[in-house]
């Protein structure tokens, strides 16, 4: 691990981290040597990230939508650590083929429960970080988990590519008004990804193999395949990086 990479004495928080890219995401940052506080709906799964990783955690139960678990998390973690240097808002839920649809057959229920965890749980959790966050002297870094679904590509699923491409608006404004109180903001955009939120993917031999063979990399996404961009986005070594849109989807976005 070079000195450029090393988040020794940072605090990272990540949503959405009992597995898929969060889990990675926390991995990785523990790996690298920041105390990673995990919040997840689900407290045995963020407990068993916790538990494997190489520094100690926190693994908090928080339903990023909901405002009252939000501000208890953050106190119960301002009260632990006092500060943050990192934030990894990639809390989000998807029901492609599921629900989501087109605008006339979208149920509004569909709708704000999407748009609840996807957007609302981006701008609750950063909205009660940023306290902690600012005016710190080496900085800090929020990363969003966005996807190409909407920002970059057309899609049907129209609440998710809804709430996708409002994280990608609220990383653009957190940009303009935060960065000079040391914060910098990214969205990584991925495709699709070999976890449980791309389960009729893999449930449908015929439609995976479909959506590989347009991939110029010829393979669905892994969760570890974020790992180095976290890293990075995480650390010194972006310190001028403030304000993109990464997208890693293989090249599909291109085809």
């Amino acid at each position: 691990m070079t000195q450029r990479f090393d988040l020794t004495g940072k605090v990272a928080v990540v949503t959405g981290a009992a597995d898929g890219l969060g889990a990675a995401s926390a991995r990785a940052l523990s790996e690298h040597g920041a105390t990673v506080v995990l919040l997840d709906i689900s407290l045995d799964g963020a407990q068993a990230v916790t538990d494997a990783l190489p520094t100690p955690g926190l693994a908090l139960r928080c339903d990023v939508s909901d405002q009252t678990e939000v501000v208890q998390a953050f106190a119960t973690i301002r009260e632990r650590f006092g500060h943050i240097e990192v934030l990894h808002n990639n809390a989000g839920v998807s029901f492609t083929g599921r629900g989501d649809a087109p605008p006339d057959e979208l149920e509004f229920d569909m709708w704000q429960h999407i748009i609840g965890i996807n957007l609302t749980g981006t701008f609750l959790c950063t909205k009660y970080a940023l306290p902690m966050m600012v005016d710190r002297p080496e900085g800090a870094s929020v990363i969003n988990t966005g996807s190409i679904a909407g920002p970059v590509l057309g899609s049907t699923t129209t609440a998710y590519s809804a709430a996708k491409g409002g994280v990608v608006a609220m990383t653009r404004c957190l940009t303009t008004t935060h960065g000079g109180r040391g914060i910098r903001a990214n969205v990584i955009c991925p495709g699709s990804m070999d976890t449980k939120m791309a389960a009729m993917v893999k449930s449908r031999p015929d439609l995976r193999e479909r959506f590989i063979s347009q991939v110029p990399l010829g393979r669905q996404g892994l969760p570890e395949d974020i790992q180095g961009l976290v890293v990075f986005l995480a650390s010194d070594s972006s310190s001028y990086f403030s304000g993109n849109v990464l997208v890693i989807d293989g090249g599909l976005h291109l085809v």
